[in-house]
C-alpha cells in the first residue's frame, strides 16, 4: 500500500474532525483511524492521555485531541499530507514502507484485534461452526456454495459482503480470496460478491439485515447493537496469542513526519505503549460488557525515532 507522493514542504491538507476529545484548549493532536473511533476506544485513550499529560504540569496549556475518521489507506495519506499527526493503522507491511519513505518517523504496537468470519444464523453455505477449518478452507466452501446457489432466490442464495473501501478489512479479505485463486472483483464481477463501501458498523448492520457473510473485526462485532449479532453467527476468529494467525489484526500507532507538534506526538506514542498508560486503558476498555482488545505483546519495542526529539 502506498500513500500519495510525500512532499515535506508541500501545502498541508485538512480533514474535518469526526469528533474532538477534551474539555478545553486548542487541538494539540490529530489522530487518523477508523474503527477505534467508532467503538469509543480512541475517546477513552485520548481523555486518559490528556489527563496524564497535564498532571503535574500546572503551567501547561490544556489541549484537545481530534479524531479524523479514516480507513487504513487514507490514514497513510493523512500523514503524508500533514492532515494528521498520528495514525492508528492495521497493515504492518505498509507501515514499514511509510517509515522507510520518511512519511512516519516512529511506530509502536498499540493493541491486538482480530478479524472474524461471520454470517447469517441460517447458514445457507452450511459452513462448519467448530472452528477446526482454517479461514482459507472456509472461504473456499463459501465460493462453492455461492456459485451453486446463484439464482435460487427464496433466501437460499449465498452472498459475501465486502467493504470494498481499501480499509485493512477490505485488504485482508481480498488477500484471503486471492490466496485461493479468487479475484471476485475482476471482470466479469461475481454477482454474489456484494461491494458495499462503508465504515465497519454500517457494513456489519447491512450484512446482518441482508443475510450475507462478511469479515469483521472483533472490536466492531462486540460493540455493535445486540440485535445485529443476534441474526448472525461466528464461523472463524483468530487465536490472539498466535502471532502468525491469518486473522490477527495488529494495531500500530505511527508518528507522522509532518506532525504539527512532534514532541506531543512522541509523548502519545510512548504513553500508549506503557503498561501504566495506554495499555491499562486498553485492558479495561469494555463495550457491552466485553473487553474489545488485547494489549500489545510485551516483547514489542518501538522503532528507533528518526528525528531528534526536542524537550517539552
Amino acid at each position: 500500500m502506498a500513500s500519495v507522493n510525500f512532499d515535506p514542504t508541500g501545502p498541508r491538507q485538512e480533514i474535518p474532525p469526526a469528533s474532538v476529545y477534551g474539555d478545553k484548549g486548542p487541538i494539540g493532536l490529530r489522530i487518523a483511524t477508523g474503527g477505534a473511533g467508532q467503538t469509543g476506544l480512541l475517546r477513552a485513550l485520548a481523555e486518559a492521555f490528556i489527563a496524564d499529560f497535564l498532571k503535574g504540569r500546572p503551567t501547561t496549556i490544556p489541549f484537545r485531541i481530534a479524531w479524523l475518521a479514516t480507513d487504513t489507506s487514507i490514514s497513510f495519506n493523512a500523514l503524508a499530507t500533514g492532515a494528521a499527526d498520528v495514525s492508528i493503522t492495521y497493515h504492518p507491511c505498509s507501515e514499514s514502507i511509510a517509515l522507510a519513505q520518511g512519511i512516519a518517523t516512529r511506530r509502536v504496537y498499540a493493541w491486538r484485534d482480530c478479524f472474524m468470519l461471520v454470517g447469517p444464523r441460517s447458514n445457507p453455505a452450511d459452513l462448519p461452526t467448530d472452528q477446526k477449518l482454517g479461514v482459507r478452507e472456509l472461504f473456499a466452501l463459501l465460493f462453492q456454495a455461492a456459485v451453486a446457489s446463484a439464482g435460487q432466490g427464496d433466501g437460499k442464495e449465498v452472498r459475501f459482503l465486502s467493504r470494498y473501501d481499501k480499509s485493512a478489512n477490505n485488504i485482508r479479505e481480498s488477500t484471503i480470496w486471492a490466496s485461493i485463486g479468487c479475484t471476485l472483483w475482476a471482470e466479469p464481477v461475481s454477482g454474489w460478491y456484494h461491494r458495499y463501501v462503508a465504515f465497519p458498523f454500517q457494513a456489519l448492520r447491512a450484512a446482518s439485515k441482508l443475510g450475507e457473510y462478511t469479515l469483521v473485526d472483533r472490536g466492531t462485532w462486540c460493540a455493535i447493537e445486540a440485535e445485529v449479532r443476534t441474526e448472525m453467527k461466528v464461523f472463524k476468529e483468530a487465536v490472539v496469542e498466535n502471532e502468525n494467525d491469518e486473522l490477527l489484526n495488529p494495531a500500530h500507532a505511527l508518528l507522522g513526519a509532518r506532525a504539527r507538534d512532534d514532541n506531543l506526538g512522541v509523548e502519545f506514542l510512548e504513553w500508549i505503549a506503557k503498561e501504566e498508560g495506554g495499555q491499562s486503558v486498553i485492558k479495561r476498555f469494555e463495550v457491552n460488557g466485553v473487553v474489545l482488545h488485547s494489549p500489545a505483546p510485551k516483547h514489542e519495542k518501538a522503532e528507533k525515532l528518526v528525528k531528534v526529539r526536542g524537550k517539552l
